[in-house]
Order: structure tokens, then C-alpha cells, then sequence
């Protein structure tokens, strides 16, 4: 029973977190995804930043000054991140790295030689270390009134069912997920053999792509969690699908 509920903790923690409206998409090679102050979205590969002129240079051929920018992605092309932008304190531009922490100071050089932005308090970061670049903590207007607008358009209240494959167990497990009116919801996991389901409950949160955000606060007695766990769901017709499907099958909506 132990084993079994564990198994089922450890999927739900391989669950990622998700940005935008439009499904993120991966960049290739040396590609960044720069959000300007305005909300346009360009992808390109950085070539230099101008100390001087303050200008950061595509391959394209497109100068943009520092001062339209707000947010630099080296991953994908999302942007809601709301836990990194809580961590912006200053004005000057926050680095978060891939390994986790993270550098301020302004950007006074990028070598495209040698792929590295070098910051006035001396520091130099390997572009392939840097996951995000913020100018500043303020999501650009445009995209926070889109943002409301899908928000607002979708209604994820209501009683969903799917089954969850479950290791050392014969058949998939029953879910119900209940997401409730009050911004609480409660997910019950079935298991086989007259053994009692398993009984998650939190706190849900619109996503900027027009998803469901579950934040696990509590389980029954009889599972042992560390922490608080989060589970993403994009709204696709009738159907809440995860982040990974593979590892949580998508919902299907039963009533509301």
C-alpha cells in the first residue's frame, strides 16, 4: 500500500510547470525567445550587446534597445512565470541560472565568440547556463490584458474522470478530480483490492494558457508528502490533459 501510494507521489512530482497562452515551443540551437515591453514576441539568436549604445543584436539584423526589453527566455517561447518574478527585488536585470540561483546586475558585454554575458559586478555567465533574463519584474501590458481575457473565458468548475496506470497493479486506477467554485479541489485515486482511495486536496489557479494549476495542500493520513506538489492541465475540448499525458492521462469532463 505504502509502495503503491509512493509510486503515485513520485508522478505527480514529475509534473512541470507551463507559461503561456500559446503552447510553449521549444527554441532550437542558439535561438532566445526576447519579449519586448510592448508584448512583442521575437525569436532570434542573440549576436552582441552594445555597452555603449545599450543594443542588443540579432541575427537578423535587428538592433533592440535594452530599454525595450523586459524578458529574455533561452528555453522556450513562455513567459508566465510568477514564482521568478516574485524574486525580482531591483531594478537592475535578474539572471536565473539553470542550476537554480540567481545573479542581478546589468549586462555590460556579450561575447559571441565565446557565448558569455559579462555583468558590472564582474561576473560572467555561459549563455547555455542562463535559463531567463528579466529587465524587469512587470509583465508587459499587453500580454496581462490577454492574459485576463483567457482567463476569464474559460470555466474549469466541475467533476472530472480518467484513469491513472498504476505500477504492480492490474488494472489503471479511477480519478476523480473535483474543482470547485471556491478555488479548492479535492482528487480521489481509486485503487484495486478493496484498498481505501487515496484523497488529495489544494487549492486550484488559472494558467495564463488557459489551463488549471493544481497545488496540492494535503492528502489523507496514509501518505506521506514533503511538500506541496503542482500538476498543470491545459483545457482541450471536453478534457483537462496534463503537462505529461503519458504519465497522467487526460480528464474528461462529466458535469458541471
Amino acid at each position: 500500500m505504502k509502495k503503491t501510494q509512493g509510486i503515485i507521489l513520485i508522478l505527480i512530482g514529475l509534473l512541470a510547470l507551463s507559461g503561456n497562452w500559446v503552447r510553449a515551443e521549444n527554441l532550437t540551437g542558439e535561438q532566445a525567445a526576447v519579449y519586448l515591453r510592448n508584448g512583442e514576441l521575437v525569436v532570434d539568436d542573440i549576436i552582441d550587446i552594445s555597452s555603449t549604445r545599450l543594443v542588443l543584436q540579432l541575427k537578423s539584423g535587428r538592433n533592440i534597445p535594452l530599454s525595450q526589453i523586459w524578458m529574455i527566455n533561452f528555453i522556450d517561447t513562455g513567459w508566465d512565470f510568477p514564482s521568478e518574478r516574485d524574486l525580482i527585488q531591483t531594478a537592475k536585470p535578474h539572471l536565473f541560472l539553470r542550476n537554480g540561483s540567481i545573479s542581478v546586475g546589468n549586462i555590460i558585454d556579450f561575447s559571441i565568440r565565446r557565448r558569455i554575458f559579462q555583468l558590472d559586478s564582474g561576473q560572467n555567465f555561459k549563455i547555455g547556463a542562463v535559463k531567463r533574463i528579466y529587465f524587469s519584474s512587470n509583465v508587459p501590458n499587453q500580454l496581462a490584458q490577454q492574459q485576463q481575457q483567457q482567463m476569464t473565458a474559460f470555466d474549469p468548475v466541475g467533476m472530472y474522470e480518467g484513469f491513472m496506470p498504476i505500477q504492480q497493479q492490474t488494472r489503471p486506477a479511477a480519478v476523480l478530480l473535483i474543482v470547485g467554485s471556491g478555488g479548492t479541489f479535492e482528487m480521489d485515486i481509486s485503487l484495486q483490492d478493496g484498498q481505501r482511495p487515496i484523497i488529495h486536496r489544494g487549492e486550484w489557479k488559472m494558467k495564463a494558457d488557459g489551463g488549471i494549476r493544481l497545488k496540492f495542500i494535503r492528502s489523507d493520513e496514509t501518505v506521506q508528502m514533503s511538500g506541496p506538489e503542482v500538476i498543470n492541465f491545459n483545457w482541450v475540448g471536453n478534457e483537462l490533459v496534463s503537462t505529461d499525458p503519458e504519465v497522467v492521462p487526460p480528464l474528461k469532463l462529466r458535469k458541471r
